[in-house]
């Protein structure tokens, strides 16, 4: 995935500007959160429970697209459509997917402002 489909920078510079201290300490308390939650989802796919997974992904979804990870806001989106189909049409591998592309979201972010993911890992 290229770089600038990764990030939607405008919103995110945007959403960093207007609200610079609010927006940072959003970004770390959502980021903190998230590991967490991909973990969740794993349990529940594990478990049979497409259905929390599906409710997971689509909260997930909004709030990585507010924040401007347009990839993962894509992906997030492929895995609640798979998830609500149920276990025949969900790989496993999609939950996989997503940290992977959580690690290199940070990696573009920290490129252009280091200052927000510092600690994060």
């Amino acid at each position: 995935m290229e770089e600038e489909s990764i990030i939607n920078w405008k919103l995110f510079d945007d959403l960093l500007k207007d609200f610079p201290d609010d927006f940072q300490g959003i970004l770390c308390d959502f980021l903190h959160e998230l590991t967490p939650r991909l973990d969740t989802m794993r349990q529940c796919s594990d478990a049979g429970d497409y259905k929390a997974v599906a409710i997971d992904a689509h909260r997930l979804k909004g709030v990585i697209g507010n924040l401007g990870f347009h990839g993962l806001w894509s992906l997030m989106g492929s895995v609640e459509t798979l998830s609500e189909q149920g276990e025949a049409a969900f790989p496993d591998s999609k939950l996989t997917e997503l940290r992977l592309l959580l690690d290199r979201s940070l990696d573009v972010i920290s490129k252009v402002h280091p200052e927000l993911v510092k600690g994060l890992r």
